[in-house]
Parts: C-alpha cells; sequence; structure tokens
C-alpha cells in the first residue's frame, strides 16, 4: 500500500474513533507489544516470531496515529518530538562508542 493510502486510512481512523479512543488503543497496543517481545526472546519459534510481526505492525500503526492525534492539538510538537529522536538516537551512539573504548 503506498504512504498516501496509509495516510488517508490512518487519519479516517482518527476521526471515525476519535482520539481519546486511539490513545487508550496505542496503550493496549504497546503492552501487547511488549508482551510479544517477551515472548519470542523466551521461545525464539517462528510462531512467536510471527506474533511479534503482528505486534510491531499493529504499534507502528498506532504510532503513526499518536503523531497525527498529537500534531493536532499542537504542531510544534512535531519539531519537540523530533528533537527527543535525536537526543535518544545521540545518546545511543554515545552509549556505544564508549562500550567501544
Amino acid at each position: 500500500m503506498n504512504p498516501g493510502k496509509q495516510h488517508a486510512i490512518i487519519t479516517r481512523a482518527i476521526s471515525h474513533y476519535g482520539h481519546e479512543r486511539q490513545l487508550v488503543k496505542a496503550a493496549e497496543e504497546a503492552a501487547e507489544l511488549s508482551a510479544a517481545i517477551l515472548r519470542w526472546h523466551m521461545t525464539p519459534e517462528q510462531e512467536t516470531l510471527k506474533g511479534l510481526i503482528t505486534e510491531m505492525a499493529d504499534m507502528y500503526v498506532m504510532t503513526r496515529q499518536l503523531h497525527m492525534i498529537l500534531y493536532d492539538v499542537e504542531e510544534e510538537l512535531r519539531g519537540e518530538v523530533m528533537d527527543m529522536v535525536d537526543y535518544k538516537l545521540s545518546r545511543l551512539e554515545r552509549r556505544m562508542d564508549n562500550d567501544d573504548a
């Protein structure tokens, strides 16, 4: 599916279900992803990997919705989110550099 179609469906879901319901759904999907990661870690088999992939896809969709919901509330948050992503990646890079030292 092309990105434009994905965006349209995600926008429709937020409009159809509303911000509050989708925020709760995002929290539920995050919990399900966490459980799937642990299941696959404990039992690395095809079935648990398939479950992990499914939950990763669900969380990807919900993360896209969270971005859109937050940006609807306050456009400046787009910059704040990306600034935090940059900060987190820089911190990760420093940690890895220190591990290599």
